[in-house]
């Protein structure tokens, strides 16, 4: 199924249980029209069919087990399952903080708008916030905007005292020594001493959003995916794939660890890759 029809599936399927929220930000395309937040229950995780968040729909170990992993690991088995363009861009790099996290996404989106004054009235001031919960990484799809900062230290120890895990984003942050003080996670593409609170509206929460893919196109995160984070980069990992992705990439981490140990008594990595066999227990997904 292409990656389009997969996106327009997980929100057909958590459409129906995602309310909308009165007194959403201004449309930047039509300065006095508003249009309302959507969300679900749970902010940032949508819904089943059954009224069950996604965390309630996978195993209870999922989430600790996928932390443990390597995102190359991850990443690999994806590739080899037929998922290759699940790792986020390089140039969304770690900024502060602490390298590795894993968490379920809770997704917030906006765009760039003129700097006028009836905007900045109307617009939500804690729009980012209220995106996160516990054991979620935060996914900030700013469109691209960099002009300015729109997290920084006070935003950061609210995501924390929310119980979210790490913070991503297309977009600037600033204040890192303070964050590293923190030591929670930060993903940016950029650091920059401008605010950019009077620059970017937002405009949707828990809803798919779209971030820069190393393959060279975008990589569509939906609420409830399983996000990792390492020294290696990002991946993502759509919920309904993590129940056989993670042990796949267990297996593959075990295998790897005797690969290491043939290289290190002596064998050439053709003959350890040939002894061990790092992808035959993986087959295709649809």
């Amino acid at each position: 199924m292409p990656v389009g029809a997969k996106t327009a599936l997980r929100n057909k399927e958590s459409a129906p249980f995602r309310a909308k929220l009165p007194a959403g930000p201004l449309d930047p395309a039509a300065t006095g029209t508003r249009i309302p937040w959507s969300g679900g229950n749970t902010p940032g995780i949508p819904l089943n069919r059954n009224g069950s968040t996604y965390l309630d729909s996978q195993p209870a170990d999922l989430l600790p087990r996928l932390a443990a992993l390597d995102s190359g690991q991850v990443a690999d088995v994806l590739l080899e399952a037929g998922y290759p363009g699940q790792v986020l861009h390089s140039d969304l790099a770690h900024r502060a903080g602490g390298r590795r996290f894993a968490g379920l996404a809770a997704c917030v989106s906006g765009t760039a708008t003129p700097p006028t004054a009836d905007r900045i009235v109307q617009k939500p001031p804690f729009a980012i916030d209220d995106g996160a919960t516990p054991d979620t990484v935060l996914l900030l799809g700013t469109g691209g905007f960099t002009a300015g900062a729109l997290v920084g230290g006070f935003v950061v120890r609210t995501l924390m005292a929310a119980g979210c895990r790490a913070l991503v984003t297309d977009g600037a942050v600033r204040d890192v020594e303070e964050i590293d003080g923190l030591g929670f996670p930060v993903v940016a593409r950029c650091v920059t001493s401008g605010n950019g609170y009077r620059q970017w509206v937002p405009v949707a929460r828990g809803e798919t959003i779209r971030l820069p893919g190393q393959h060279g196109g975008s990589v569509a995160v939906a609420p409830g995916d399983y996000v990792l984070g390492d020294a290696d980069g990002v991946v993502v990992v759509p919920a309904r794939l993590g129940p056989q992705v993670v042990p796949w990439a267990e297996e593959l981490a075990a295998i790897e660890k005797k690969v290491g140990e043939a290289l290190s008594a002596g064998f050439t990595r053709s003959e350890a890759f040939k002894l061990h066999p790092r992808f035959a227990h993986i087959r295709r997904l649809d």
